[in-house]
């Protein structure tokens, strides 16, 4: 079927251990369209989503990953599991977890203690490698402490 991602992007960035054509560099111009697919049942995935529809000065669709299984199927053929973080794709690369967030920065306006916070997230890449973990382990104990499965299942 396809979802506009089915031709190769010029580069790819994963945190599931794929490795990395190139460097991010910044990956959303203001008039590039995105979709950014995440956990909907995660409550900090869907915090962040929030953040990102209420604070964006560009173009992106939010999807909930599990409403968009095919989707997630795919995107998992091509390496990109949902389990393992938030994908973006756009039109210049698909991006993952903690590169998910630094890509996605351009279109941002970040205001607030919590922009501040996300802010340093998305232009510190150091600090990202450290934390991203971190916040995929509080993302288990959450779903599990609300009782929701942890796994997408695709």
């Amino acid at each position: 079927m396809g979802f506009g991602f089915n031709a190769a992007p010029k580069s790819v960035f994963s945190d599931g251990g794929q490795g990395y054509t190139r460097r991010p560099s910044p990956a959303i111009h203001v008039n590039s369209k995105a979709t950014l697919l995440y956990d909907g049942q995660c409550p900090l995935c869907s915090a962040y989503g929030r953040y990102v529809a209420a604070h964006r000065t560009g173009p992106i669709e939010l999807l909930d990953a599990r409403n968009q299984t095919e989707m997630a199927r795919e995107l998992c053929d091509k390496g990109f599991d949902i389990n393992r973080g938030m994908v973006l794709l756009t039109p210049d690369g698909t991006f993952q977890g903690r590169r998910a967030i630094q890509a996605i920065s351009p279109i941002i306006s970040y205001r607030g203690p919590p922009g501040a916070v996300l802010q340093l997230f998305a232009r510190i890449p150091g600090l990202a490698t450290i934390m991203y973990p971190a916040i995929k382990w509080l993302r288990l104990i959450s779903l599990r402490l609300l009782r929701r499965d942890p796994v997408i299942h695709f």
